[in-house]
Parts: structure tokens; C-alpha cells; sequence
């Protein structure tokens, strides 16, 4: 019944490893694999059968398989318990097509009847770290563009996000900034007015609201601008995304017009 109960575990065991999601690969003394499971076979582009009873080292970039070998010595000499690997420097991995990508890694370690195992959980990171770099990248666009852009929150209309322009011409740093609400910037606009504003975008009445106002900077200064307010919800977070145009300029230009205008149509009942 023993031997029954222990057969079952090991097969128990062997159906789980052979199912998980993460790339599990067991080496032996010799950094020999001796486990190479069906994620290990998808993430590097390798069946088992060639892979076991041959190095890791196929798997390694060449540049860095001298220090992985070294690094898995010294892990298994000193008999440390499970830890993650990578933590101060990038793990990277070598797809049977000879494409590098990064990986994210944990290391334990077995002995019995003095033999030594030891198993490394390994995650492709190659999309997560594709997502961080395109959110980097759109961060970097939204944060230099020309328009002043906020970001506050549904609830307590406080700010979460303002770009580099906003800064700049408002004159507050983010720390300030996530203190306050857009009715810091806008003295004219009353509480109800503001969220009579937001209602129709909120509901889903409208995609879009736009109107013009003034913003008012840290100086006291004020200049108009024209707002874009749009409203977000993704995964629980709801947010209002506002897009500012400093008219500044265009009013300007639209005062000198007005002054023309008036100039002609008494010029011409003079005439």
C-alpha cells in the first residue's frame, strides 16, 4: 500500500510538472537535465528527448555560460535554500532558433542518498518586458507633448497623472499636484457645475465633452484654455482623461480679428 501511495504521489507529481505553465528543468551534478518539462519544451523550442542528458549550457547565451555554470556550483556547494535568480542582473535564455529573451528564475535544490538535484523554475518575461517598454514609450510621448494632459481620479478627482507641459505652465510639481483637483485650477467653476460636466461622459451619454475656461497658475496668473475630457474605466480603475489646449494665442489672434473688424465696418459707415 506504501509503495501503491508513493507511485501515485510520484505520478501525482510528474502530471503537475508536466502541466505547469513555467519551464521547469532539473539538472543533476553534472548540470545534466534529467527533467525537461512541456513548457521548458515551448519556451526554448526544444522536444525533451533532445534535451535530456545534455547540459544547460545549450540553453545559455555563450557569453554568460561560464558564470551560470560557476553560479549554479557555488548555489549548490553552498546548499542555500529555494531563492530567485536575477535579482540584481538579467537572466537571459537561448531559443533552439538562437533568439535571446529575457527570463525570470527561481533555484531549489534536493539531496537523497547522497545524490543532489537541483530544479530551476524558469518564466518567458520577453511580452511583459515588450508591455513595460511600449508603456515607457508612450509614457515618454504623452509626458513631451506639446498639450498639457491630466489624468484624475473618478472619485476624489484628484490628480494621478500631468504631463511635462502641464507642469511647466501651471507651475506646480507632480507632488503638488496630486493634492489637488481641477477646480484648483479652474477658480471660476463651482463643484456642481464641474461634476454636471462630468455626468454626461461618465453615464455614457457622451464620449466627449469640450469647453473652454481659464486655468490659473501657481503665480496667479491665468491664460484660457480649451478642455477635452474624456472618461476611462479598465480593470477597476476609473479615471477622467483631460486634454488641454493653451489658447493663449489663439485668443490673442481672435481679439486682433475682432479690433479689425470693428476698425472696417466703422470705416465703411464713414464712408
Amino acid at each position: 500500500e506504501t509503495k501503491d501511495g508513493l507511485a501515485a504521489i510520484e505520478q501525482q507529481l510528474a502530471g503537475i510538472i508536466h502541466s505547469a505553465m513555467d519551464a521547469i528543468i532539473t539538472i543533476d551534478d553534472d548540470q545534466r537535465i534529467v527533467i525537461f518539462n512541456a513548457a521548458a519544451e515551448e519556451i526554448f523550442q526544444c522536444s525533451a528527448q533532445e534535451a535530456l542528458g545534455k547540459t544547460l549550457d545549450q540553453f545559455i547565451p555563450l557569453s554568460l555560460r561560464s558564470a551560470h555554470r560557476d553560479h549554479i556550483r557555488r548555489f549548490a556547494e553552498a546548499g542555500e535554500t529555494p531563492r530567485r535568480m536575477g535579482a540584481a542582473r538579467e537572466i537571459s535564455g537561448l531559443r533552439g532558433n538562437g533568439e535571446t529573451f529575457p527570463l525570470e528564475a527561481s533555484i531549489s535544490q534536493i539531496e537523497r542518498s547522497g545524490r543532489r538535484w537541483l530544479t530551476v523554475i524558469l518564466r518567458d518575461i520577453s511580452q511583459r518586458k515588450q508591455n513595460e517598454e511600449r508603456l515607457a514609450y508612450l509614457g515618454r510621448i504623452l509626458d513631451e507633448s506639446v498639450n498639457e494632459i491630466y489624468v484624475f481620479d473618478a472619485t476624489t478627482l484628484r490628480f494621478t497623472l500631468v504631463n511635462k507641459g502641464a507642469r511647466e505652465n501651471i507651475g506646480y510639481s507632480m507632488a503638488e499636484l496630486c493634492t489637488m483637483t481641477p477646480l484648483d485650477l479652474k477658480r471660476e467653476l463651482t463643484m456642481e457645475r464641474f461634476l454636471k460636466l462630468l455626468s454626461p461622459i461618465q453615464t455614457g451619454q457622451r464620449e466627449q465633452v469640450v469647453f473652454r475656461t481659464s486655468h490659473r497658475r501657481n503665480n496667479g496668473t491665468t491664460y484660457p484654455v480649451e478642455v477635452h475630457l474624456q472618461f476611462l474605466q479598465e480593470e477597476g480603475r476609473r479615471v477622467f482623461l483631460a486634454i488641454i489646449l493653451d489658447l493663449t494665442e489663439r485668443v490673442a489672434t481672435e481679439q486682433e480679428l475682432q479690433k479689425a473688424q470693428q476698425t472696417l465696418s466703422t470705416l465703411v459707415t464713414n464712408l
